[in-house]
């Protein structure tokens, strides 16, 4: 759940408690499960609140067991990169490089990575990467929902220190933990989407690429999308 879903319904709630209690209900009984989903939801909230810079967000991932993924975990995986930078790439989670670096972006995908950072005249000092995760799923499948959703109050803890312009997802998983969106790539790709005050685009990630390298020259006309907006 993104900053802005976590934002509405924690809204609804309180209309919805501010409706019972004017019509004379001051109790009400829940199940477990929803009661849990709205400590969960309000804990959620509190605890991204209180993050006071990058760091702290950085130690409560280190120390995170929300989600099953931290069982199997050898490193979490935050960031590498510049949290100055107006240029934000999230990709979909951790590789087994990753997880034994603890830095994102650092197997064959990564390289093909900095490998279009030269390109685009950008140093590893002039962007911020970053996960949608930031524990290695198993065999590297596709983090659960659950999952994506344990890890969002860190995310967004990330993009609002960060403060990019532009934010670049790389990947499906990365436009959906993002904007909220299942639409295939090729759907999504070559615009920018408005959002958390940045322009959002959306392209293949780099393990895509290795895959399919006719896809480079889709990857590279985004790319240029971007350096137009950031003036490179």
């Amino acid at each position: 759940m993104n900053e802005e879903d976590r934002n509405y319904q924690i809204k609804q709630l309180k209309q919805d408690t501010k409706l019972l209690k004017s019509i004379g209900i001051n109790g009400l009984y829940i199940q477990k499960a929803q009661r849990d989903k709205i400590l969960n939801l309000l804990n959620d909230k509190k605890s991204q609140d209180s993050f006071k810079n990058l760091d702290e967000i950085r130690i409560a991932v280190e120390r995170c067991e929300r989600c099953p993924l931290h069982k199997e975990r050898k490193n979490t995986v935050f960031s590498r990169g510049s949290a100055m930078s107006d240029v934000m790439f999230i990709g979909e989670g951790p590789g087994k490089d990753e997880d034994e670096a603890g830095l994102p972006f650092v197997g064959r995908a990564g390289q093909l990575l900095n490998k279009i950072l030269e390109a685009m005249k950008l140093p590893i000092d002039n962007v911020y990467i970053c996960n949608i995760v930031k524990c290695r799923p198993p065999q590297n499948r596709k983090p659960t929902f659950d999952e994506i959703d344990s890890c969002s109050h860190y995310l967004m803890g990330q993009i609002s220190f960060v403060k990019p312009k532009v934010i670049i997802c790389l990947g499906a998983t990365a436009a959906e933990g993002i904007l909220g969106t299942k639409e295939r790539i090729k759907d999504l790709r070559g615009k920018f989407f408005d959002k958390y005050n940045a322009k959002i685009i959306v392209t293949y990630h780099p393990a895509a690429l290795l895959r399919d390298p006719s896809r480079k020259k889709l990857v590279w006309e985004d790319m240029q999308l971007v350096m137009r907006e950031i003036g490179q």
